[in-house]
Order: C-alpha cells, then sequence, then structure tokens
C-alpha cells in the first residue's frame, strides 16, 4: 500500500514539472511587448539604422535568447560597429532582464543603393 502512495505522489510531482516545463520546452518566445520594446531600444541606439531577423525564445523561465540583425550605415568602421553592437545589447539587457543577446551588424544597403528605412518594421511585431 506504502508503495502505491510513493508512485502516486512521485507522477503526480512529474506531471507537475513537466507542465511547468512544457512552454520551455517547446520554445515560447517573449510578448509582443518585450519584442516591440527591444526593437524600440535597439532603434534609440545612435548608429542604428534598422532592425530585422528578430528571433527570441525563453531558454530558462527568466532568461530570453535574443538574436538580431542591426543595419548601419555602409562605411562604419569595425570600432564603430562594435561599439554600436555594445550599446544594443545594453539596451535590450535595459528593457529585457535576463536576456542573452546576439546582434549581427548588417550593412545597411537597400535595392539601388539607398539605405532602407526599417524603422517601420516596428509596426510588424
Amino acid at each position: 500500500m506504502a508503495a502505491i502512495a510513493i508512485a502516486t505522489i512521485i507522477s503526480w510531482k512529474a506531471i507537475s514539472l513537466f507542465r511547468e516545463n512544457l512552454c520551455l520546452l517547446l520554445g515560447r518566445a517573449p510578448s509582443r511587448d518585450q519584442l516591440r520594446d527591444a526593437t524600440a531600444a535597439t532603434l534609440a541606439v545612435p548608429g542604428a539604422l534598422g532592425v530585422h531577423d528578430l528571433r527570441a525564445e525563453y531558454v530558462a523561465p527568466d532568461s530570453v535568447h535574443l538574436d538580431m540583425h542591426v543595419d548601419v550605415a555602409p562605411a562604419t568602421s569595425i570600432e564603430e560597429a562594435d561599439a554600436i553592437t555594445s550599446a544594443v545589447e545594453t539596451a535590450v539587457h535595459a528593457v529585457i532582464p535576463g536576456a542573452y543577446c546576439v546582434v549581427e551588424v548588417d550593412p545597411a544597403i537597400g535595392s539601388g543603393g539607398h539605405i532602407p528605412d526599417r524603422r517601420s518594421d516596428l509596426s510588424m511585431l
């Protein structure tokens, strides 16, 4: 009889742990508001002309992995691009505490050689 009681308790705990972590196992994404805030914070950084290919998912209950591409002017030096990247990471951490942020820098050249305005991408979130 005691073995059945212990097996029931273990099963109950296993099911509750599974339910708590199911969203993490399936790759739950942050809310649209958090993604908008991260995009707006990025666009507020001087030198960041646009944001695209933003991907985010929870990797732990309070930890978000964020991957994004940031457009900069084509003539931006490596040192300037690195400073922009650091500023973007700091800005994202301010709006999403506990975020792990990977920023890739792209030259902002659209078709015809013009610099595209990707600030309107914020409305797509």
